[in-house]
């Protein structure tokens, strides 16, 4: 386990079809399960029960207004696909099919961080990227951006997640180019 002397955030996307397709899929289950209760006698009450779960998983995420919370719709996309397959009786496929949306919502919405040691720069991504300083001809945050340049000529630019103070700016940029400096110094 590594630690790290920075880490940086970038700022989220705008998750808003992830989020219209998450809850026109818990729409479409609940007319499923809906539709249901009436052909099937056996299960009402746990097919109810779940029901139910989806809806208020869905409204806990749909309008909790913390500034700093991202709705998540995967509990009710799980709920879903067992309410689906072994409650209803559906195919695998709508279970899978479930399933799979609720594993890539988490997914898409993973935070992309950047972690910075002495060894290297991390970005928390899946798969994971490793790089060292020696890869990168210049590292630095102005103005809210982070703006890394690689050396193969390819460039990362993101905006930052949070306003950054001028002071901690200036720290890290200068920790980046003594980071550099020293990589270049050593060849490695």
């Amino acid at each position: 386990m590594s630690t790290y002397d920075f880490v940086i955030t970038t700022k989220r996307p705008s998750y808003r079809y992830i989020n219209w397709t998450g809850q026109l899929m818990i729409l479409l289950a609940l007319i499923e399960l809906g539709t249901g209760l009436t052909e099937w006698t056996n299960q009402k009450w746990t097919i109810l029960v779940s029901m139910v779960s989806m809806i208020l998983f869905w409204a806990y995420n749909r309008f909790n207004k913390q500034a700093t919370h991202q709705p998540y719709y995967r509990t009710s996309l799980f709920i879903a696909a067992i309410a689906l397959y072994y409650l209803a009786g559906y195919p695998v496929w709508q279970a899978v099919l479930y399933v799979a949306a609720g594993i890539a919502e988490g997914l898409a919405k993973f935070p992309e961080e950047i972690g910075f040691n002495t060894d290297q720069v991390v970005f928390n991504t899946l798969p994971k990227k490793v790089y060292n300083w020696n890869e990168f001809s210049n590292v630095l945050i102005r103005d809210g951006v982070i703006t890394i340049d690689f050396k193969n000529n390819r460039l990362f630019q993101k905006d930052l997640q949070e306003p950054v103070y001028a002071s901690l700016e200036k720290e890290f940029n200068t920790y980046c180019q003594e980071q550099l400096r020293i990589s270049a110094e050593s060849g490695k």
